[in-house]
C-alpha cells in the first residue's frame, strides 16, 4: 500500500552500548531523514520519534509507546528506522508489533537494509533477518556469560562494579578494601547487631555525616545490600542457576532470574572486610531465624521497651509496650491482640513493665550469673551438637551407599534391556520403580546435609556463645537494645499473663539448656 506523505514517522532508538557499533543518534537521524526525502516524502517534526538511552530489550520506551499509538490512531502510513534492530533486539517483540499489531495499518521501511514489510516478499525477508540478528546477539550473550562464568569460577570478579569499601585491584580481576569505608562497613554490621533497625542505621551515618561514594546519602537499599552482601567476608557468590538453561532465549533468562542457587562460589577470592561469624550473626539476625543468633526484627530489637518482639501472650499474640497518659505515666505492657480486636479476644489485663523487666533480669542472673553455671551451658549445647552430628554422619553414610546401590541396580537394568532380557513395557516399568528410589534417596541425602551443614555451624558458634554469656556480668552497664538481644539469645520463648482481677503476673519462660547452679 501507498504511504501518504504526510504520514510518514521516523522512530530512532539509542543507548550506550550502540555506540561501538557507530549507530549513533545523529547518524541514525542524518540516515532515516536522507532516506526519507529520497522517496519524496516530507520530514514531519512532530512524527519524528526518538527514545535516547534505551535498551532494546522490550517496547516499554516512552517515544516507542507514542509511535505505536499514533499508528493506532490511523496518523502513520509508513515507519522509517535506521536498521530492523532499532524496534527491538528480541524477535519476538520485533515481529509482533511489525507483523500482528501494525499489520494492515502500517508498514516498516529500513533506510540500510533492503526491507519494506508491505510486500509479502518483503515480510519474509524481514522475518529471516530479525531472526538471524536475534541469533547472532543470543551467540555473543552466551558466549559472555560463559566468560564471566570462568572467571568467577577461578575466584575473579567476573565483572561487577566494586562494592562499597572495595576497588578494582591491580591485579586483573581482584579487589583492594578501601580503609575508611570498610571502617563504616563494619561499623554498620556492629550497631546492626547490637540491636539498630535499618531506619536507625540510615539516620545514624547520615547525621554523622558519613555518605555513600559521590557525597550521595545512605537509603535503606543501600544499607541492606551491604549488610547481606556475602563479598564482605572475602567470598566470591556470582550468578545464578538457571531452571532451564537457555542462556540466549529471553524465556532463559527470566528462568535464571528466577533460580536461588549460585553459580559461582569461591571462598577467600578477595580480602575480608567483616569476620564470617559476624556476618553470619548478621543473616540470622536479619532473617529472624531461632537459635542462639536470633534477634527479631530491627524495630523489635531497637524498642525502648525490654520485652517486646520476645514475650507473648497465651492467646499467642504479641506482648507490645505502651506508655500511659498523664504527668504520672508508667510504661506497661499490653497483649496486642486484645489492643486491636478488644477484650473479646483477650482477657490479658495491662502488665507493670518494670515489674516483669525486674523479674527476667533476676531470672536471667539467677540461671546464668555464675560462671559455673554458664560453662555448664555451654557444655551441655556443645555436647548435645556433637551428639547430633555423630548420629547425623552414619545416616548420611548410609545414605550415599544406597545411592551407588541403585546406580548399580540402573546399570544392570540397561544392561538386560540391551541384550534384550527385558521387553520395553518391562524395562520402563522397572525404571519407573527405580527412578522413585533414586529420587527418594535423594532427597534424604540433601535433608541430611543441610542439618549437617547447620549443626557444623552451630558447633562453630560456641565461642559466640561463650561470648555472650559473660556479658550477663556486665548487664547493668548494657544498652537496652545490648540487653535485649542478651535476652533473645538466651530466652527460647516467654509468656506473659495477668489476670484482670489479679496483681501477679505469670512469667513462663524457656531458657538456653537452662541449669540451676
Amino acid at each position: 500500500m501507498p504511504a501518504d506523505p504526510e504520514k510518514v514517522a521516523i522512530y530512532i532508538r539509542w543507548s550506550t552500548d550502540d555506540q561501538s557499533e557507530g549507530t549513533t543518534l545523529d547518524v541514525q537521524s542524518e540516515g532515516c531523514q536522507h532516506y526519507v526525502l529520497s522517496q519524496g516524502w516530507r520530514v514531519r517534526e512532530d512524527l519524528l520519534f526518538i527514545d535516547e538511552g534505551y535498551s532494546g530489550g522490550s517496547l516499554d520506551r516512552p517515544a516507542m509507546t507514542r509511535l505505536r499509538s499514533a499508528v493506532a490512531d490511523g496518523n502513520v502510513d509508513c515507519v522509517v528506522v535506521f536498521k530492523m534492530d532499532r524496534l527491538s533486539r528480541s524477535v519476538v517483540d520485533t515481529v509482533k508489533l511489525v507483523l500482528e499489531e501494525w499489520d494492515g495499518r502500517c508498514h516498516v521501511k529500513s533506510a540500510r537494509e533492503p526491507i519494506d514489510t508491505a510486500t509479502p516478499a518483503g515480510k519474509l525477508f524481514f522475518y529471516m533477518l530479525v531472526s538471524y540478528a536475534e541469533w547472532e546477539r543470543s551467540l555473543i550473550r552466551e558466549r559472555t556469560f560463559s566468560g564471566r562464568l570462568k572467571r568467577a569460577q577461578e575466584g575473579r570478579n567476573p565483572g561487577f562494579n566494586a562494592p562499597y569499601g572495595y576497588r578494582t585491584g591491580t591485579r586483573a580481576g581482584s579487589l583492594e578494601v578501601v580503609d575508611d569505608e570498610a571502617a563504616i562497613v563494619r561499623r554498620m554490621y556492629e550497631l546492626y547487631l547490637a540491636g539498630a533497625g535499618m531506619r536507625t542505621l540510615v539516620t545514624t551515618l547520615n547525621q554523622q555525616g558519613l555518605r555513600f561514594r559521590q557525597g550521595r546519602p545512605w537509603n535503606d537499599s543501600t544499607v541492606r545490600h551491604i549488610l547481606s552482601n556475602p563479598v564482605y567476608t572475602g567470598d566470591l557468590v556470582w550468578g545464578l542457576r538457571p531452571k532451564n538453561p537457555s542462556y540466549g532465549k529471553r524465556d532463559g533468562e527470566k528462568e535464571r532470574l528466577k533460580a536461588t542457587e549460585p553459580l559461582a562460589v569461591r571462598e577467600g577470592a578477595f580480602p575480608p572486610i567483616v569476620e564470617r561469624i559476624l556476618w553470619e550473626r548478621v543473616q540470622s539476625l536479619r532473617q529472624g531465624k531461632p537459635g542462639p543468633n536470633r534477634g527479631g526484627s530491627g524495630r523489635a530489637v531497637s524498642s525502648r521497651f525490654l520485652l517486646t518482639g520476645l514475650a507473648r501472650c497465651r492467646c499467642g499474640s504479641a506482648i507490645i509496650g505502651r506508655v500511659g497518659a498523664g504527668r504520672s505515666s508508667h510504661p506497661y505492657y499490653i497483649c496486642a491482640g486484645k489492643n486491636s480486636k478488644g477484650a473479646l479476644h483477650c482477657d490479658c489485663g495491662y502488665i507493670a513493665a518494670r515489674q516483669v523487666d525486674t523479674i527476667a533480669a533476676v531470672e536471667l542472673m539467677r540461671l546464668f550469673g555464675e560462671a559455673a553455671a554458664r560453662e555448664r551451658t555451654a557444655d551441655a549445647m556443645r555436647s548435645g551438637l556433637q551428639q547430633q552430628l555423630e548420629m547425623l554422619l552414619p545416616e548420611q553414610k548410609r545414605a550415599q551407599q544406597q545411592a551407588l546401590r541403585l546406580e548399580q541396580q540402573a546399570r544392570e537394568l540397561r544392561r538386560q534391556y540391551r541384550e534384550n532380557l527385558l521387553s520395553l513395557p518391562e524395562y520402563r516399568a522397572f525404571q519407573a520403580d527405580l527412578d522413585q528410589e533414586v529420587q527418594s534417596v535423594a532427597a534424604q541425602q540433601a535433608q541430611l546435609s543441610r542439618q549437617i551443614e547447620e549443626t557444623d555451624q552451630a558447633l562453630r558458634q560456641q565461642q559466640e556463645l561463650a561470648n555472650t554469656l559473660a556479658q550477663v556480668d556486665e548487664w547493668e552497664s548494657l544498652t537496652i537494645p545490648q540487653q535485649k538481644l542478651l535476652l533473645r539469645t538466651l530466652c527460647r520463648s516467654l509468656v506473659l499473663f495477668r489476670r484482670p482481677a489479679s496483681a501477679e503476673v505469670d512469667f513462663e519462660a524457656v531458657w538456653v539448656q537452662a541449669q540451676d547452679p
